[in-house]
């Protein structure tokens, strides 16, 4: 078993940062993987703060002689009101004071249901999104005070009951069978909530790697109102928690939503629903700060019974103590819907349905058979085109499509790719899509959640700069013998999480990160290069290594001849004599990074590298991008290296109309700045290197906007002298922008 380590709630100054940071360096590595041992443990440190919170209550709080009563707030009935602007962060997170009863006014909201005229075909759809406080209302008085004469109290610190809870659970393996809990880990984790009702800690589920039972740790997210995040390799660890964070962090309230119609309704998109009569409870989960939740439901009854149609939203603050009655809003539809608010239906109805379509596959037993992949294809490939002809100018609609169309049917189309990573990557998609929470920043369709809130998108940047100033893991010796003779295994049949030479698998012991320079490298969402050793073929038929490209040399493109305009060389320092090391996918002789485009014959598309083979830490000094001549035509912006087609910069996929008349969405190779031929040559011309007759142009990796996108090239750290090709290069440099 693990040897855990567990202290109880911490604030997170700089002794609670130690008192974490010796926890986690006593944690040593077992024989197996406890994962119910784990989970509980987590749970009972919630558990018990709560218990301790309200004792700590009972004691220090009492009654005064003469109390005002508090009203409860009534319920409120409307439609459809504006948009209201989000709270400043001193009002998401006040100073410590004891929580006052909550009113109406207080918490304001937008809440509004939305219906067709035609009910079978339009379900009706609506979205709550907590909403700013009245500006004039006064502070309501604090239910407990002391007399006008006695000295004002100072202040306690607000109990844990009234804190934003969360469990991360994280693991790189599969539970060792022999000590999963005897009734089942659902049934466990459920019978332990039923004891813990006031318990109001989410649970957030992590899978490093591939070989997981991600279908599990999919249950147990459900189950704790959280979410299931797929992590295959180091470049996915930062985007994956950061947005976990700022997702944590943003939530205003737990809410479900409560649906009453005569004859019944359908609750598309697979959310845990419960009917009594004709009400059906939706649980709705956190709602955050400054972002919709929209469900779409289908009426039973038919357009008639929309007259009928009451929804009540039941909703408890972060900050509000669980022995107070939730609030509470009510709501009728609106006579007239406008054609905006249809198409926005029409997206939530589409986004559902992949939804269920995605969880409808799992769990899985045994593998996909060929008739089962071919029909499930054919399914997303409708599905999408439906998106795309139905609303072709729904930015939204047009992202969720795009990952249908990539990553989705990728996912699929092999059952190699199916056992790796798609049954792991597909559950996490549709969670996210599910719970209208950006999750990363590779997958496009997620990057339109949270975009409209300043909190999140601040929060997330300030993680991310937080993020990529971190040192990396501190190196540790080689295993010992006896924590060698106990590392993780997999199933018979199942990947690893590392390659390794080695008798077993692969754990942090045992990878030297002493050539890291910095936890960024491993933080960005795209970086195409790639390495400076692989040779490209030149338009005479002789090659070359990239690194000796210069400008004016021919290349081969599949459309001719085309000369080089630009190298861009991103050197990557190391405080080490050892050159650093980073991911990098070996496809055949071809070493490049996992998120430059290359043309897949078999699959007659673009793709990702990491869809086809696993990234590898691999030794580098720096790595290239080629700039070509200018040229319309987008495949005049590709050339060969090791035998295998690359894009280059500027190929002028930048949105979805520029593909010929084709959805670019459907093409990995889009990219609003990557693509843009100006605006690359306009980033590169005020760099080292372009006004040389070599124009091999230095860079420092480089600039994001909030949302993590590429959106210029940084200037080098320090003027470093042009490497050699000695190793199979690559890096991922990131520096954040931030306002």
């Amino acid at each position: 078993m693990h040897r855990f380590s567990a202290i109880a709630v911490t604030k997170m100054d700089e002794d609670g940062k130690r008192a974490i940071e010796a926890a986690i360096a006593r944690l040593r590595y077992g024989g197996g993987t406890n994962l119910w041992a784990g989970l509980k443990m987590g749970m009972n440190v919630f558990a018990e703060d709560e218990n301790r919170a309200e004792n700590d209550e009972k004691m220090v709080l009492t009654l005064p002689k003469d109390p005002s009563p508090l009203p409860s707030p009534p319920p409120v009935k409307e439609s459809l009101p504006a948009l209201a602007p989000i709270p400043p962060a001193q009002e998401l997170f006040p100073v410590p004071t004891p929580a006052p009863a909550p009113s109406t006014s207080m918490f304001a909201r937008l809440f509004s249901t939305r219906k067709k005229s035609k009910a079978s075909h339009s379900p009706p759809a609506f979205s709550f999104v907590p909403e700013k406080a009245a500006a004039e209302d006064p502070k309501p008085e604090l239910p407990l005070h002391n007399p006008p004469s006695a000295p004002p109290p100072t202040p306690p610190q607000i109990p844990f009951t009234q804190r934003v809870s969360s469990i991360f659970l994280l693991t790189d393996g599969y539970p060792t069978k022999i000590l999963e809990p005897p009734r089942g880990y659902i049934p466990m984790l459920q019978s332990y909530l039923e004891r813990h009702p006031n318990c109001k800690f989410t649970i957030n589920t992590f899978g490093f790697g591939y070989a997981l039972d991600s279908h599990l740790l999919y249950q147990i997210a459900v189950k704790g109102g959280g979410s299931f995040g797929f992590i295959p390799d180091p470049g996915f660890v930062g985007t994956v928690f950061i947005n976990a964070g700022a997702n944590l962090l943003s939530t205003y309230a737990k809410c479900v939503v409560d649906v009453q119609v005569p004859g019944g309704i359908e609750v598309l998109g697979s959310h845990c629903a419960s009917e009594q009569g004709d009400t059906v409870t939706i649980e709705a989960g956190n709602v955050q700060y400054g972002q919709t939740k929209d469900f779409v439901v289908r009426l039973k009854g038919g357009e008639a019974s929309a007259k009928a149609l009451i929804v009540t939203v039941r909703y408890r603050p972060w900050n509000m103590d669980t022995s107070s009655a939730p609030l509470a809003i009510t709501a009728t539809p609106p006579l007239a819907v406008e054609a905006p608010v249809l198409r926005d239906i029409a997206y939530h109805t589409h986004r559902l349905t992949f939804v269920t379509f995605t969880l409808s596959i799992f769990p899985v037993q045994g593998t996909l058979g060929h008739a089962s992949v071919v029909q499930k294809i054919a399914h997303l490939n409708e599905l999408s085109n439906t998106i795309c002809t139905s609303l072709p100018s729904h930015a939204n609609a047009l992202a969720l499509a795009d990952d249908i169309d990539g990553q989705v049917i990728l996912a699929l189309n092999s059952n190699d790719h199916f056992e790796k990573w798609g049954r792991h990557y597909l559950l996490s998609l549709a969670m996210a899509h599910q719970k209208q929470q950006c999750g990363n920043f590779k997958d496009v369709g997620l990057l339109v959640y949270g975009r409209n809130s300043p909190l999140f998108k601040r929060l997330r940047d300030e993680m991310d700069t937080a993020f990529d100033s971190l040192p990396p893991p501190g190196y540790r010796p080689p295993s010992t013998d006896s924590e060698s003779s106990s590392r993780y295994r997999c199933p018979s049949g199942h990947h690893s999480r590392h390659r390794t030479r080695g008798k077993g698998a692969a754990t942090p012991h045992d990878i030297d990160c002493k050539t890291v320079s910095s936890m960024g490298v491993w933080n960005s969402a795209s970086a195409p290069c790639f390495a400076g050793h692989c040779c490209i073929s030149l338009a005479d038929s002789n090659r070359i290594m990239v690194s000796e490209l210069t400008r004016g040399m021919q290349v081969l493109t599949p459309l001719g001849p085309r000369r080089v305009a630009a190298l861009v060389c991103t050197q990557l320092p190391s405080s080490s004599s050892m050159p650093p090391t980073i991911p990098m996918c070996k496809y055949g002789a071809l070493v490049i990074t996992p998120y430059h485009p290359i043309y897949a014959p078999a699959a007659g598309r673009w793709v990702f590298p990491r869809d086809l083979v696993c990234p590898e830490d691999t030794a580098c000094d720096a790595i290239y991008s080629i700039l070509l001549e200018p040229d319309a035509r987008h495949d005049a912006h590709a050339v060969m290296i090791e035998g295998v087609r690359c894009v280059t910069l500027g190929h002028g996929l930048v949105s979805p109309s520029d593909n010929d008349g084709k959805l670019a969405g459907l093409d990995v190779r889009s990219h609003a700045f990557l693509g843009d031929y100006g605006k690359i040559l306009s980033a590169l011309s005020v760099l080292l290197g372009f006004n040389t007759a070599e124009g091999v142009v230095t860079t420092g990796g480089v600039m994001r906007s909030r949302s993590g996108l590429v959106i210029g090239f940084a200037k080098p750290v320090a003027s470093i002298p042009r490497p050699k090709a000695r190793y199979a290069d690559s890096c991922e440099t990131r520096i954040s922008l931030v306002a």
